[in-house]
């Protein structure tokens, strides 16, 4: 009888600790101290357990602060006939209009989106606002400190409410372009492939341009004969605004430089929010990939060689300029060449958003060792070659404008 009890004590034993060694496997909960469990980056993580608990409450950003000023009466948001709440709710997250992005197609509201009534993209560095003319809610994608990427809807007719959308994460966790396998946006390949200007944006109204530069732009999907054309040989458009209702939204631009920062914000975002649920769930990618691919959106490594000056047609480049803290020289990661590539500097700068710097410090200070070994030569720098002056000015600036940035050990 002793000998059974004791193979029962044994064998509860072994299960119990399969159990744990499992539970720990598949991410359930981190052990203080544990080795992170290695993982392929395009895994899809399982976000929605403890103690990340995706599904949860997300207050830690500023969309829900400003929902609780608006509670306790430190702001006012009106809903103005057409718009709803869009105006007040640029002017109180200082969001600029003129980041508007024209997309006739996409979105939860698909069936009301059309080449008239395009879906109106409003972005800063942590946060995107969608809205459609005639419909009655906006859309919201906002970056949360503890929940990654997470969204919202406001009904435009009542009383200023955030409701919660999980629905959303049928597209923004399974569509093919949402590659890092946690929710993210709709990231555009564009940015990360070296695709020329011709052949980007199939499907969106922008305006502005270049010379010699024919986009694939401003041609809606009902326009497939000329869309099969090769792009020099496509008729001309010479603006947008006789293709949507103008007077039912706030800017009548489409602005390039709108089209090309949103690309690559959201790019960096994605695996922002990748690296922060990996590190809440005590994972880490196989071989760093994550890291590196981070590491490589900031550098913008993938970012195709412009062939002549690009020129938006709204204020918004005066506007982003201004974002980025500068060195002593006065020199700042937002400034834009928009002549061979996007940014002056090649260093984008997300690095100093706040969903990169709500990083944890280790995950923080991990990218930043492979941005500066990218820059010093130490690990290969990927996509076109960069000078060895364009390194050092960007070390510089790094070092100047960020205090844990640190040059890499040699």
């Amino acid at each position: 009888m002793l000998n059974g009890n004791l193979f029962y004590v044994r064998t509860a034993s072994i299960l119990a600790a399969a159990f744990v060694s499992l539970a720990i496997a598949d991410g359930r909960f981190a052990i203080q101290g544990a080795e992170p469990r290695r993982v392929p980056y395009w895994d899809h993580i399982q976000f929605y357990r403890s103690p990340l608990d995706y599904n949860g409450e997300a207050t830690d950003n500023p969309l829900v602060r400003l929902q609780k000023a608006y509670a306790r009466d430190e702001i006012v948001l009106n809903s103005w006939k057409p718009l709803g709440y869009l105006p007040d709710l640029l002017k109180q997250l200082a969001i600029p209009v003129d980041s508007q992005v024209l997309v006739p197609y996409t979105g939860s509201n698909n069936r009301s989106v059309s080449a008239r009534r395009p879906r109106a993209f409003y972005f800063r560095d942590d946060m995107v606002i969608a809205y459609v003319a005639g419909q009655p809610e906006l859309e919201i994608a906002v970056y949360d400190a503890q929940r990654g990427t997470v969204f919202f809807s406001v009904e435009q007719e009542k009383a200023f409410d955030l409701r919660r959308r999980h629905d959303c994460l049928v597209c923004h966790n399974n569509h093919p372009t949402a590659l890092t396998g946690v929710p993210g946006h709709l990231a555009a390949f564009e940015d990360f492939d070296g695709r020329a200007l011709t052949k980007r944006w199939h499907g969106r109204y922008v305006t502005g341009g270049g010379p010699g530069i024919v986009l694939s732009a401003n041609y809606s999907f009902e326009d497939q004969k000329s869309l099969q054309l090769p792009a020099d040989q496509r008729p001309k458009l010479v603006g947008i605004t006789d293709r949507f209702e103008t007077s039912e939204y706030l800017s009548p631009h489409s602005d390039i430089v709108a089209n090309l920062i949103l690309d690559h914000q959201i790019h960096v975002w994605n695996w922002i929010a990748r690296l922060n649920i990996e590190h809440q769930l005590n994972l880490r990618s196989s071989k760093d990939k994550a890291d590196l691919f981070l590491a490589s959106a900031l550098l913008h490594t993938y970012q195709e060689k412009f062939d002549g000056p690009i020129t938006g047609t709204s204020e918004f480049t005066d506007w982003y300029i201004r974002q980025a803290p500068r060195d002593p020289e006065g020199r700042s990661l937002s400034e834009l060449d928009l002549h061979q590539r996007l940014f002056r500097y090649g260093v984008s700068p997300m690095i100093y958003s706040r969903p990169f710097q709500q990083l944890p410090g280790e995950v923080r200070r991990r990218i930043y060792s492979f941005i500066d070994e990218m820059l010093a030569g130490t690990r290969p720098l990927p996509g076109r070659e960069r000078s060895p002056q364009d390194r050092a000015l960007a070390r510089s600036i790094l070092r100047a404008t960020i205090a844990e940035y640190r040059p890499a050990e040699k």
